[in-house]
């Protein structure tokens, strides 16, 4: 008894948490880089044992295309020639990844996301040859995941 409550308590605040993060975006406040550096969620792409300059644009990442805010603010890290200019391409090439909960095999359910991506990426100015490459990279891989989703499976 005292082991299921201890969970449910544990759970509870594990929430509470992650909903004041959430909020914070929505009220054009930033996430403290303390603990979005230390998230459940990798920071780093791939494992790269890196430390980002811009903790909280990878966080916004995850919500561009559904958070005006945190797509405002992942906007200006893209563009930010102060970013280090991986830091920069991987925002942009991780929008067919970072957001989604199975990316590798997204759903109907991840079609409106795709959409909004795509929307987004179309829209972009690259301020270098290193958006530029990752723009098109970013559009190739949300365009792809669009056609799989929309193609008629094969019988």
């Amino acid at each position: 008894m005292k082991r299921t409550i201890v969970v449910v308590l544990a759970l509870a605040v594990i929430f509470i948490s992650g909903v004041g993060i959430v909020s914070q975006f929505r009220d054009g406040r930033r996430v403290p880089a303390t603990f979005v550096a230390s998230s459940s969620q990798p920071n780093q792409r791939r494992g790269a044992k890196r430390e980002l300059q811009d903790p909280e644009a990878r966080e916004a990442l995850r919500l561009v295309g559904t958070d005006a805010k945190a797509e405002e603010y992942w906007l200006k890290a893209i563009n930010n020639p102060n970013l280090p200019a991986k830091e920069r391409e991987d925002l942009i090439e991780d929008l067919n990844e970072v957001g989604f909960s199975d990316p590798k095999n997204p759903t109907l359910n991840d079609l409106p996301l795709i959409l909004k991506r795509i929307a987004v990426v179309e829209k972009l100015e690259p301020m270098d040859d290193v958006n530029a490459a990752a723009i098109k990279e970013a559009h190739k891989d949300l365009t792809r995941m669009r056609d799989r989703l929309q193609s008629p499976p094969a019988h």
